[in-house]
């Protein structure tokens, strides 16, 4: 079994690859590595979001988007993590892409990580192929 791990991203930011580990690990590990600041309410005490990628390939049956566990102090702006994604999944030139929720809206980048985190979850969908011309935003 593979043991979780997080690499820093740089700006505060740690991610986890999660292909075959159990989502349970991922939170146990997190915990390990960011508990102390998260038991004092730092400010740069991070909070953990479940990313699925969904890059506009089609899926076979039996098939899913990835999956990525993103840490971020909860002061960042959800503007800080779109970087990171957006430098890691979009590869087209001047590629953007968007955090969206179920509803199909997208989250306003200036917003902060904690407030995002309190009002939809800890689940989100980062699309990194976006039609900015037709996208709303939740409020």
């Amino acid at each position: 079994m593979v043991a979780a791990s997080f690499s820093d991203e740089g700006g505060g930011v740690v991610l986890c690859t999660a292909s075959n580990l159990a989502e349970r690990e991922v939170y146990e590990r997190f915990k390990q590595e960011q508990g102390e600041a998260i038991q004092a309410l730092a400010d740069d005490a991070k909070l953990l979001f479940r990313v699925t990628v969904d890059d506009n390939t089609p899926l076979k049956p039996g098939q899913s988007h990835a999956l990525v566990y993103a840490g971020v102090a909860h002061t960042a702006r959800l503007s800080r993590l779109l970087e990171v994604f957006n430098a890691r999944y979009c590869k087209g030139e001047g590629q953007e892409g968007a955090f969206l929720l179920s509803s199909g809206y997208a989250i306003k980048p200036n917003a902060s990580c904690g407030s995002v985190f309190m009002r939809h979850g800890d689940s989100v969908t980062f699309h990194s192929v976006v039609d900015f011309t037709r996208l709303a935003y939740a409020s």
